[in-house]
């Protein structure tokens, strides 16, 4: 994602909503942009200032729920990366993000929104049927992890449930999580940008700028006021 966002030509000055503990913040911080990251999370702040220590002086992470917010400040380029957008599980949550975006923008701003694409053959799996979906090596414990996920699907609600299982070769569901979040087709995100008073620039299905279209995995949008 922070790869994509420096192919666009973003800041000099950055707002990223659900920043988490910097991912995409830190990657920024070293490209020489100045960033505020908003996090719910108090923990996740806390471990992100940490780790931007170096650009202490470019770098401010703040506590606080990105689907109503004020921080009294414009930026050249507000984001929401990673499927985060996805945790505003109703229509009402994402109405109020927007007009908080809408808040921290310039005339000549950019907002960027990255999401998935959902996938009607995804959400009607077999029940407790475990899917694999990602594996990644743990530098804790030395170890290979794969992720695998089950998943129930409300259609009426466009809401899906999901519980991930953390498995090595030697331990098996070490960890477990349980999440949900809301499913934004593109005619639901279209109608929401739109009515919220924006205008959508570009929407990509993938981070090398390739056009949206029905095999996309991604849905990124790019939005000006």
């Amino acid at each position: 994602m922070w790869k994509f966002l420096c192919k666009k030509g973003i800041g000099p000055n950055v707002l990223e909503l659900a920043s988490g503990t910097g991912r995409i913040s830190i990657p920024l911080l070293r490209e020489g942009l100045n960033v505020t990251g908003l996090e719910l999370s108090q923990s996740f702040c806390e471990f992100a200032t940490q780790k931007a220590l170096p650009y202490k002086n470019r770098a401010n992470f703040i506590q606080g729920d990105f689907s109503n917010f004020d921080l009294n400040e414009k930026f050249d380029t507000v984001f929401v990366g990673y499927n985060s957008f996805l945790h505003l599980l109703k229509n009402e949550n994402g109405e109020a993000c927007l007009v908080s975006v809408k808040k921290h923008l310039k005339k000549d701003s950019r907002f960027y929104i990255d999401i998935y694409m959902p996938s009607p053959l995804h959400y009607y799996r077999p029940e407790n049927v475990r899917y694999p979906t990602i594996e990644y090596f743990d530098s804790q414990i030395n170890e290979e992890v794969l992720i695998e996920e089950t998943n129930n699907y409300d259609p009426d609600r466009e809401v899906n449930q999901l519980i991930w299982y953390y498995s090595s070769k030697t331990k098996k569901d070490f960890l477990i999580n349980t999440f949900t979040t809301r499913m934004y087709w593109p005619d639901t995100m279209n109608r929401l940008l739109i009515d919220a008073g924006f205008e959508i620039l570009n929407v990509w299905g993938d981070y090398n700028l390739n056009p949206f279209s029905e095999e996309s995995t991604l849905q990124i949008f790019e939005l000006k006021l």
